[in-house]
């Protein structure tokens, strides 16, 4: 991304622009909302014993269904431009649900009351981070990128802590480094929503197109960074 499309503001419609980002939020939140409420639904079945537990949580089943989330996230960026409208909700919202399935199980292993914590600190960061990222002039390419080696530095970490255990330290720093980088990502792609929608405003496909990417990125930064809060806050219960 270059500092070009700053330079283009006033060419840029101001509703439409408003317009845009509301619509971007929007498909954040309806996608947040999915995740919870097929958790819940996956989770009070799997309390039972039911159906959907004895479908998805048996043999190698919820193994694909990781499989497919993640086959979604690549096609789903891979193909945000040449895809239709209505493909790309359904990508949207189809990795929303499978989110869902993959985080019933965490009641399991966390405590309500850790969870409800996790939730409402992240929520508190990713609105004040999405704040910064929608009224900063500075450009964070250049923080964007140094943030996504980050990320791509983490992940390989995490698949050589499969086979070498961390220590208890060494995991809390992990988690310190990937809140820090999310933190970080969800400043710089909200700020990418101008982006997004420069790109965009001659094709209605498109725009459309954008917005529910940008809120695919948007909320993949809200889980992660839920994901790595949670960890520390049940680390933190397990010791006291």
């Amino acid at each position: 991304m270059s500092q070009n499309y700053y330079s283009n503001d006033m060419e840029m419609s101001a509703d439409g622009y408003r317009a845009f980002y509301i619509n971007t939020y929007l498909k954040m939140g309806l996608g947040l909302l999915l995740t919870a409420a097929v958790a819940f639904i996956c989770y009070q079945d799997l309390l039972n014993l039911g159906p959907i537990t004895q479908i998805l949580y048996s043999g190698s089943m919820y193994l694909l269904v990781l499989v497919a989330q993640i086959g979604i996230a690549f096609y789903f960026s891979f193909r945000i431009t040449k895809m239709s409208e209505t493909a790309a909700k359904v990508a949207y919202f189809l990795y929303c649900g499978i989110t869902g399935i993959t985080f019933s199980v965490l009641p399991l292993v966390f405590d309500m009351t850790t969870i409800y914590m996790a939730i409402l600190v992240s929520a508190l960061l990713f609105f004040n981070l999405c704040l910064i990222g929608m009224t900063t002039k500075r450009d964070l390419t250049s923080f964007g990128t140094i943030l996504v080696a980050g990320l791509m530095a983490m992940s390989v970490a995490g698949i050589i802590t499969i086979f070498i255990p961390m220590s208890e330290g060494m995991a809390n720093m992990m988690n310190f480094v990937g809140i820090l980088i999310f933190m970080g990502l969800t400043a710089y792609d909200a700020q990418k929503i101008k982006m997004y929608y420069a790109y965009g405003t001659s094709d209605r496909r498109l725009i459309s197109n954008f917005a529910t990417f940008a809120a695919f990125q948007l909320y993949l930064d809200f889980i992660n960074l839920f994901l790595r809060i949670l960890q520390l806050l049940g680390r933190r219960n397990n010791r006291d």
